[in-house]
């Protein structure tokens, strides 16, 4: 029984509602409920405190989240160290990631590890940098990668690579035959950048304020795809990464600028996980062919 009561409490803990986690758990809120109150009968002590705007964990509620998390690792743990006795058959690798991993480098690293473990599953969400942190603390992820301009707190960084922020425009923008730019130039050219809760945005704001730029980007989105397409299409620039653009860059529908700024050459792919934690074998495994690919100098162009 309280093998389901962890469940259902981690769950309500993570949504911070029990409707969502009954909606998510596919079960009436009433058996929700139950299994809450049976926690708080367990341990003599409230759990959750009921506010305007959904639920709150009291003090205790905090401990039997932390357990019930790190329990629930355990026991992903425990299954696919059984499973290596036999060769690591099954298992899940959970991540979470930026964007600009999709097009090109995530596809071919997964793709190679399911050649040689075809029994594992993969579970990938696309994540802005404050909700990768926040999959890590919740348990909702063993891998998070992302691009951050510095040390991540509270997290523990496996391994990172150096990814500059670049100026991407089409081949017949004025600005192509150029190889670098400046942020003041910026304010020039329709430029499009990453939004707010991001990485790459949190160093581009950086610079601008270091360097007394106003930018008024004509365009913010979490999409890198928009990003992209941005530049393709029009006369305007877009910051992104390279390895956000391997393809269009590798076909030269794109042309990247670097920065005259040394900052914005400084920022990083991050791969990190939750300090202190082991992490699942099929997680484990997978780091190894991650950053072989990350580590290539040209990111598989």
């Amino acid at each position: 029984m309280l093998k389901s009561a962890f469940r259902y409490f981690a769950e309500v803990a993570q949504h911070g509602s029990i409707r969502a986690a009954a909606n998510d758990l596919g079960v009436a809120q009433s058996a929700v409920s139950r299994q809450i109150q049976a926690l708080e009968r367990e341990f003599g002590a409230p759990l959750l405190e009921r506010r305007p705007r959904g639920i709150a964990l009291t003090p205790a509620g905090e401990l039997v989240f932390s357990y019930a998390r790190e329990a629930a690792f355990n026991v992903d743990r425990l299954h696919t160290e059984i499973d290596a006795l036999k060769g690591l058959r099954r298992g899940r690798v959970r991540i979470h990631a930026v964007e600009a991993l999709v097009p090109h480098l995530l596809p071919q690293v997964i793709n190679g590890f399911l050649a040689e473990f075809p029994g594992i599953n993969f579970d990938v969400e696309i994540a802005s940098s404050d909700r990768i942190h926040t999959a890590l603390r919740n348990g909702q992820a063993e891998i998070g990668i992302g691009f951050w301009p510095g040390q991540p707190k509270g997290l523990r960084t496996v391994f990172r690579v150096q990814e500059a922020l670049l100026a991407m425009v089409a081949p017949d923008h004025p600005l192509a035959s150029r190889r670098k730019i400046s942020v003041r130039e910026l304010e020039v050219w329709p430029t499009a950048i990453p939004n707010v809760m991001s990485g790459s945005r949190n160093l581009i704001d950086s610079v601008c304020q270091e360097a007394e730029v106003e930018l008024r980007p004509a365009l913010e989105t979490n999409s890198t795809e928009l990003l992209r397409r941005f530049a393709l299409v029009g006369h305007g620039v877009a910051v992104l990464t390279r390895l956000s653009c391997v393809e269009s860059l590798r076909s030269r529908e794109l042309v990247a600028l670097r920065f005259q700024e040394p900052e914005m050459t400084r920022g990083t792919i991050e791969v990190v996980t939750l300090a202190g934690r082991r992490l699942p074998l099929p997680a484990e495994r997978f780091l190894v062919p991650l950053r072989r690919a990350l580590d290539m100098p040209e990111h598989f162009a």
